[in-house]
């Protein structure tokens, strides 16, 4: 079972609602309150999403070594909506981030690069304020993205 542990506390105040997203996914850039360092990447929301009051689980998409989250939306953004659509999965907000390449979604040693940080301590609350999340999260990935995943869920059992 899924524990939806809270990270809205490190953050003070809910960001306010973002709007339903483009058909092929926004951008998006966030402060980093805990790190000083901004984050960004793409965010998308079912059709559904606009009409109704309905809540959603986050299905975090982490890119490859030389890609960013405009590859994540154009390769994994259409098989998603045909997964949507055949009912093989429901419907959930993706979301992808850019992170940059050689880090494998972890701290750099010197904290000079804190991806994980950001990612678990900034993005992730960020976006469950901002959205209508159900609280259910997956984790995917794709190369270095498929590394970051497996490690953040070890890391990070009660996330996802």
């Amino acid at each position: 079972m899924m524990n939806r542990l809270p990270l809205r506390r490190a953050l003070g105040p809910i960001p306010p609602q973002l709007p339903p997203s483009g058909t092929n996914g926004t951008a998006w850039t966030i402060p980093g309150r805990v790190t000083g360092k901004s984050s960004s990447g793409h965010y998308w929301t079912p059709d559904s999403y606009i009409r109704s009051g309905k809540k959603y689980p986050i299905c975090l998409a982490l890119h490859g070594n030389t890609a960013s989250s405009t590859t994540t939306m154009t390769n994994v953004l259409p098989r998603l909506k045909a997964a949507i659509t055949s009912g093989a999965i429901r419907e959930c907000i993706l979301l992808a981030t850019n992170v940059g390449t050689q880090h494998w979604y972890a701290n750099a040693f010197n904290n000079t690069l804190p991806i994980e940080t950001q990612f678990i301590r900034e993005v992730l609350p960020y976006f469950e304020g901002a959205t209508r999340w159900d609280g259910k999260r997956v984790i995917t990935g794709f190369s270095m993205g498929c590394f970051g995943a497996a490690r953040l869920m070890v890391k990070y059992p009660d996330l996802f």
